[in-house]
C-alpha cells in the first residue's frame, strides 16, 4: 500500500502546485484584462486549491491501517473530502453568478483580451496534461477522491476554453456581455458538477452496494470452486479505495475444519485477486438445508417514532 499512497501523494502534489501557480496566473490576468469571466475562474482555481489540499490529505489518511478506533479503516474519509470539494464548488459557483449578474447591464466595459487569451490557453494545456495524470493514477488506485480532482481539473479545462471563447467574442463585436454570458455558463457547470460529485460521494457514505458486475463477478468467483456449494448473505460496500465484502458459502457438512479453511482461504484469495485492496470475511454454512438469509428484515409491524413517544391514537 506504500507505493499506492506514494503515487496518490504525489498526483495530489501535483495538483495542489498546478492550481496555485494558475490562481496566481489568473488573479494578475483578471485585473489587467477587468474580465469578470476570468475574475470567476480565478476564484475557481483558489477553490481548486483548498480542494486539492483537502485531496492530498485524504488520500494519505485513507491509506493508514485499521486500528483499535476505526476497525475498519479509514477509506470514508475520501467520502468527506469529496463532500467538502462539493461544497467549495458550489460556494464558487454562487459568487460567479452574482458577479456575473451585477455586470450584465454593463456592456461597454473596457475588456483587455490578448493577455487573458494567453493565460487562458496555458491553464487549458496544463491542466489537461495534470488530469491526464491523476485520472491514471485515480483508475489505478481507485481512489474517488483523486477521480474526483480529476474530473474537477476536467472541469477547469472546460472553462479556460469556454473564458478564452468568451474573450474572442468581445474582442470581435465590442461587447463585454459576451464576459458576463459566459461567466453565467460556467456557474451553471460548477452547480453540475458540485451535485455529481455530492451525489457520488452520498451513495457511499450510506454505504450502497457495490455496482452488480462486482457483486456477479464474487459470486463467479464462489460458483467456480469445485467445493463450494453455494452462497447466500453477500453483502459488499466501498469504503474509499477499499471494498468490505462478507459472505456465507455453503460446503459439504462432512469436510473438517481444516479443509473448510483451506476453501475459504482460496476463494479469499481468488477475489482478492480481483479487487487486491478489499476486505473478505467468509462464514461457513453446512449444506443442510436449513440455511436462512441472515439480513434484518424491515420493522413493518413496530410503531413509528411519534406513536412509541406519544402512543397510538384512534
Amino acid at each position: 500500500m506504500g507505493l499506492w499512497s506514494d503515487r496518490q501523494s504525489r498526483a495530489a502534489s501535483l495538483s495542489l502546485v498546478s492550481n496555485l501557480v494558475f490562481l496566481l496566473l489568473k488573479l494578475v490576468a483578471a485585473i489587467v484584462t477587468g474580465s469578470v469571466a476570468i475574475l470567476g475562474d480565478a476564484l475557481d482555481s483558489a477553490e481548486d486549491l483548498i480542494a486539492s489540499g483537502v485531496a492530498l490529505f485524504s488520500v494519505r489518511l485513507a491509506m493508514r491501517p485499521p486500528d483499535l478506533e476505526h476497525p475498519f479503516g479509514h477509506g470514508k474519509v475520501e467520502s468527506l473530502g469529496t463532500i467538502f470539494e462539493a461544497g467549495v464548488i458550489s460556494v464558487g459557483a454562487v459568487f460567479i453568478t452574482i458577479t456575473a449578474i451585477g455586470h450584465l447591464d454593463d456592456e461597454n466595459r473596457d475588456i483587455e483580451t490578448t493577455f487573458g487569451l494567453v493565460v487562458m490557453l496555458a491553464a487549458f494545456v496544463v491542466n489537461g496534461l495534470v488530469a491526464r495524470y491523476v485520472f491514471q493514477v485515480a483508475n489505478d488506485t481507485d481512489s474517488m477522491i483523486l477521480r474526483a480532482d480529476a474530473r474537477h481539473i476536467l472541469t477547469n479545462m472546460a472553462q479556460a476554453a469556454t473564458v478564452a471563447f468568451a474573450l474572442v467574442l468581445v474582442e470581435v463585436t465590442g461587447n463585454a456581455i459576451w464576459d458576463s454570458i459566459v461567466a453565467l455558463l460556467l456557474a451553471a457547470f460548477l452547480f453540475y458538477t458540485a451535485v455529481q460529485l455530492l451525489w457520488t460521494a452520498i451513495r457511499e457514505v450510506m454505504d450502497v452496494s457495490l455496482p452488480a458486475e462486482e457483486i456477479e463477478l464474487i459470486s463467479r468467483v464462489v460458483d467456480e470452486e469445485p467445493e463450494a456449494r453455494g452462497i447466500h448473505s453477500l453483502r459488499a460496500r466501498r469504503s474509499g479505495p477499499f471494498r468490505q465484502i462478507d459472505m456465507h458459502v455453503l460446503m459439504d457438512p462432512q469436510i473438517t475444519v481444516a479443509q473448510s479453511h483451506d476453501l475459504i482461504d482460496r476463494i479469499e484469495g481468488q477475489v482478492r485477486a480481483a479487487y487486491p485492496r478489499s476486505y473478505v470475511l467468509i462464514h461457513a454454512d453446512p449444506d443442510d438445508g436449513r440455511v436462512q438469509e441472515h439480513l434484518p428484515e424491515p420493522e413493518e409491524d413496530k410503531p413509528g417514532l411519534a406513536e412509541r413517544l406519544h402512543g397510538h391514537h384512534d
